[in-house]
């Protein structure tokens, strides 16, 4: 299997800003991401289009998504998951899990259970195409139930928290009611399938998958943050990123030919200077990143940058769409 998780770093989905959270694509809430750099990164490759055939219905097989409920620490959480067109329990299933902006949910990229959206007709597509792997996707909530919970003085704890959700409920509840390539839900088989599970995170969603790359390796082999930098600082502050995947990598015995990181992000976007300056430090950390375009034979990270490039859903979807193709492709 491919060795590399793909970070997704699409217009950098960062699950700490003010987020990728509104379906009708409206702009970003821009006060939040200040900190900037001049320092810019000369590493970009085209990104394809979704044709625009994909973002209809397909002609069978479609299958309605489904809302699931768990518990985590006192609090019930909600998550709307994506079945591929002709789904059987008895076959075995790729896993992407998603997570939205600062403002968003569950049901920001596939609605609420039962609904059609313009994302989940590429997915069909793609799959129905042959373009992918058949997968199962699943976008859980943060913490948008609890207002005291979510504020911008705590992210420290609710990430830590949520890592700790995602690896020791989420992922069990899901993988437990469908047919993934996990032999049970212990943590030993769930890190022996973890070459068939992506993360990918818009806005704070993707400081999340930073950070779930750094520290949960283990459990995921892709990686998809999309406009997003890091929560251990905005500007400049890769360091404690690279120390803290370094640390992982050893205490786990992997080395960087175990992940692959697929980032893209937007000119126009407002993380876009923050994001260049943590792709510019990854480019001098030879031990944890090799870059290539595309060709995962060559190395383990790919970022790629979209011009004029929003922080909006439609750039996310686009971006989503490339990452896919390199993570799950036939």
């Amino acid at each position: 299997m491919k060795k590399a998780i793909s970070v997704f770093l699409a217009v950098v989905m960062v699950f700490s800003f003010a987020a990728c959270s509104d379906p009708n694509q409206k702009e970003i809430n821009k006060s939040v991401t200040e900190n900037v750099t001049d320092k810019k990164v000369d590493f970009s490759a085209e990104l394809t289009d979704i044709p625009e055939g994909y973002k209809e219905k397909v002609k069978s097989g479609s299958l309605p998504t489904e809302e699931i409920e768990y518990d985590h620490d006192g609090h019930t959480k909600k998550a709307v998951v994506y079945l591929p067109p002709n789904y059987d329990a008895k076959k075995l299933y790729n896993v992407l899990y998603i997570i939205p902006g600062y403002n968003g949910n569950h049901t920001v990229i596939f609605g609420n259970a039962g609904e059609d959206t313009m994302f989940k007709n590429v997915l069909d597509n793609m799959i129905s195409n042959g373009d992918i792997e058949p997968m199962i996707a699943v976008t859980p909530d943060f913490y948008t139930d609890s207002k005291e919970r979510l504020n911008q003085n705590n992210f420290d704890y609710l990430v830590n928290d949520f890592k700790e959700e995602v690896t020791g409920v989420l992922i069990p509840t899901v993988e437990s009611k469908y047919s993934t390539y996990a032999k049970s839900t212990s943590k030993d088989d769930l890190i022996a399938s973890r070459e068939h599970r992506a993360f990918a995170g818009c806005s704070m969603g993707g400081a999340i998958c930073w950070e779930l790359l750094a520290t949960e390796t283990e459990y995921f082999y892709y990686y998809a943050p999309t406009a997003a930098g890091s929560f251990e600082g905005f500007n400049k502050n890769y360091g404690k990123v690279s120390d803290k995947l370094r640390n992982n990598l050893k205490k786990l015995n992997y080395t960087k030919n175990d992940y692959f990181v697929f980032g893209t992000d937007g000119t126009k976007d407002v993380t876009y200077d923050n994001m260049q300056a943590l792709i510019k430090g990854f480019k001098s950390d030879d031990d944890l990143f090799t870059f290539t375009d595309d060709n995962k034979s060559e190395g383990n990270i790919t970022y790629k940058i979209q011009k004029g490039g929003e922080h909006k859903y439609k750039y996310m979807y686009k971006y989503l769409y490339n990452a896919l193709l390199a993570f799950f492709e036939k």
